[in-house]
């Protein structure tokens, strides 16, 4: 009986030191893993500061008007492209979903410009629209 105690004791130490060594394996694993990460955590961090500094660089006026200058045609807009009168713009139709000017506001074709005589909107035509528009900037909708 008392070596039977003894047997049993010396195989429960025996698994328990099996069982530290095995928990210690596995920390150390997990502890090479976590030093991995912070590696590649430190290295990504140090790619995104290059990347941030490289859209800084690209988002500069200086190599937007450069990437502008070399990939769009853009110019001066041509006087044929000019309203002559605000009501000329485009509005949505409801129910369309599309672009097209108001019916109610259009007398015609656009002027020509090479026949313009220099006309413009009286200034008192358009106070009525100005203070509108400075009341809803305000706040005061109603």
């Amino acid at each position: 009986m008392k070596r039977r105690s003894l047997l049993i004791g010396y195989g429960l130490v025996v698994l328990g030191v099996a069982g530290v060594f095995q928990m210690k394996y596995q920390i150390e694993t997990k502890e090479r893993l976590l030093r991995q990460l912070q590696q590649q955590y430190l290295s990504d961090q140090k790619s995104l500061r290059v990347l941030e500094a490289e859209w800084a660089f690209l988002n500069s006026p200086e190599s937007l008007q450069e990437l502008t200058g070399k990939y769009l045609e853009l110019g001066p807009v041509p006087p044929d492209r000019i309203l002559a009168s605000p009501s000329l713009l485009p509005w949505r139709q409801p129910d369309a979903g599309r672009l097209s000017p108001r019916p109610d506001k259009v007398k015609g074709p656009p002027p020509d410009p090479a026949t313009n005589t220099g006309e413009t909107i009286p200034t008192r035509d358009l106070a009525p629209l100005v203070r509108e528009n400075e009341r809803l900037r305000m706040g005061d909708g109603g």
